[in-house]
């Protein structure tokens, strides 16, 4: 059964050992819902850590990224294959700051995503416009492009596109709900075709304005940065989404 909700935190090239433990003990007495997925994706040197110490729960694993071949003279990279081993729940491709810091391309992602499928991982594919689409009235285009040349039509697997508008990540600003509304249901128009898709919102996201976010009706789950790195208020975000969902079941 594939949860109603995913709700991840990345923690990008932030914290080590020690937080990882601190994270542990703040969930210590967590209760997940059988209706969110909860996953950390901390970096690459203490995944493994992550998923020793989480082996006996519900809380997921990811990383934040990978290349798209499964072995070869890569330096530096990471493959699909050596995360799958270790157990990796799921992989963040896509994301804006490896798409400008990496140049990681459209094709790029799109062959990841193969990759990850093909290793049983469930791929987390970003996609967002700029502030200079933004006001260029851009931002319809740029994301239906980004998505047809980013997401391959998988029949067979869970796909995720988190919705992560560039001008949005770390600026405390986030779009209106209208907004995101509109740009969730243009990834779902065009990947229709995709039985198991899951569309999530990042940028911004925190204590304050989660609620608003969990309540627009094409937002399932949350991709969140900074906020992710105070833990509790990363598990505040999460019974949020947990409170909202149950006020259906009354």
């Amino acid at each position: 059964m594939i949860s109603i909700m995913l709700i991840a935190g990345n923690w990008k090239m932030n914290y080590g050992l020690k937080e990882l433990y601190d994270f542990s003990n703040t969930f210590k007495s967590f209760e997940p819902s059988k209706d969110i997925d909860l996953c950390i994706i901390p970096p690459f040197p203490i995944i493994k850590e992550a998923k020793h110490i989480f082996q006996e729960t519900k809380i997921n694993v990811g990383a934040q990224c990978c290349h798209y071949k499964l072995e070869g003279s890569f330096t530096g990279d990471v493959s699909p294959k050596l995360l799958s081993e270790i157990g990796c729940d799921y992989v963040i491709t896509g994301h804006s700051e490896r798409r400008s810091n990496h140049f990681e391309t459209n094709a790029y992602v799109k062959n990841t995503v193969l990759s990850l499928i093909n290793k049983n991982i469930t791929p987390i594919i970003c996609v967002g416009e700029t502030q200079e689409e933004k006001r260029k009235g851009n931002t319809f285009n740029f994301i239906k492009k980004q998505v047809s040349e980013s997401v391959p039509i998988i029949n067979d697997a869970l796909i995720v596109v988190a919705y992560e508008p560039i001008w949005a990540i770390g600026s405390g600003n986030i779009p209106s709900e209208e907004e995101i509304e509109k740009i969730h249901n243009l990834i779902r128009e065009e990947l229709n075709s995709i039985p198991y898709l899951k569309v999530i919102y990042g940028g911004s996201v925190n204590e304050k304005n989660c609620k608003e976010i969990f309540s627009i009706p094409s937002v399932e789950g949350a991709l969140i940065g900074g906020a992710s790195l105070n833990f509790k208020e990363f598990l505040a975000i999460y019974n949020s989404g947990v409170k909202y969902l149950n006020s259906f079941k009354r």
